[in-house]
């Protein structure tokens, strides 16, 4: 099964997004997707710059602060 449905992140997702977030090779500012491998758990899905996500749930007033980081020099 295929979805881009945005869901409600466990603890164990949530673990792994913020490990990847601390990875050195990462931009300051990236949106970060997550998916759901059958029968092998969460896996990092893609990195993406700020501008180019939607906000898929998340607070508009922290990505406008997340998009003026990734924009500065």
């Amino acid at each position: 099964m295929l979805s881009s449905e945005v869901v409600t992140l466990g603890s164990e997702a949530r673990a792994l997004l913020a490990t990847t977030a601390g990875a050195p090779m990462l931009p300051r500012t990236c949106v970060l997707d997550a998916a759901w491998v059958e029968g092998r758990g969460w896996a990092l899905l893609e990195a993406n710059a700020a501008w180019g996500a939607g906000l898929n749930g998340c607070d508009a007033a922290e990505a406008a602060r997340c998009i003026a980081e990734a924009t500065r020099a």
